[in-house]
C-alpha cells in the first residue's frame, strides 16, 4: 500500500483500541504485505495476529486480540469501514512545480490569503 502516501484514517473506535492510530502506514498483516487498500480490512479481519505499521518513521507491531470480529459485531453493527484513506488538508501556497491550470483548488479560485 506504497500509495498511500499518508498512511490511514482510523475511523473505529476499536481499531484505536488495539493501536492503530490515524496516519499509520499498514506495512503488512500476519508479515504478509496487503498490496490493495480494499484488501486490508478483510486481511485483518481473516485470522490475522499482527499488523506491522510505520508511525511517525519508526516500525511497530500491533497484536489483533483474539475475538476482534466479535467484539466489532458486539460494538459497532451500523459502521461500515475501519479506516479510510488518509488525506490530509494543506493551506497556503501552491507548490510552482504544478501547473497551475491543472489544480482543482487554484482552478476553483482558492487562493492564499494575506492579511
Amino acid at each position: 500500500m506504497s500509495s498511500l502516501r499518508d498512511g490511514v484514517a482510523v475511523t473505529d473506535s476499536l481499531m484505536s483500541e488495539i493501536g492503530l492510530r490515524s496516519g499509520d502506514k499498514i506495512l503488512a498483516v500476519n508479515g504478509e504485505p496487503v498490496p490493495y487498500f480494499e484488501d486490508l480490512a478483510a486481511k485483518i479481519l481473516i485470522g490475522s495476529k499482527t499488523i506491522d505499521v510505520e508511525r511517525e518513521g519508526k516500525k511497530m507491531t500491533v497484536n489483533v486480540p483474539v475475538n476482534l470480529i466479535g467484539k466489532l459485531v458486539e460494538s459497532r453493527r451500523k459502521k461500515a469501514y475501519m479506516f479510510t484513506k488518509r488525506v490530509p488538508s494543506y493551506v497556503g501556497e501552491y507548490d510552482k512545480k504544478f501547473k497551475m491550470d491543472t489544480m482543482g483548488g487554484y482552478k476553483a479560485g482558492l487562493r492564499k490569503w494575506i492579511w
